[in-house]
């Protein structure tokens, strides 16, 4: 998948996030997360590792660098894998 594709959906799924209200920032990062884990479930790996970025920037959490460790492992990123299994 081009990055510029990534890039556009990995925008759509955020301006669609943004349009909700949350009590607080964890909640907009579960939210993230959630679609995040969508897109690893439909093998869509590089928008996965992309949510998953985003939702560490705003509530940064061992869990979701876990799950961007493994979706770098699904795309042979061994070492972005291995710095992230280290947060």
């Amino acid at each position: 998948m081009t990055a510029t594709i990534t890039d556009d959906i990995v925008a759509t799924v955020l301006e669609s996030i943004e349009d909700r209200k949350y009590d607080d920032e964890k909640e907009k990062s579960i939210m993230i997360k959630d679609e995040a884990n969508q897109f690893f479930k439909d093998q869509v790996y590089d928008v996965a590792i992309e949510l998953y970025s985003v939702a560490i920037e705003i509530h940064p959490t061992a869990m979701l660098y876990g799950n961007r460790a493994q979706a770098n492992l699904k795309r042979e990123l061994y070492g972005s894998a291995l710095d992230d299994a280290d947060n």
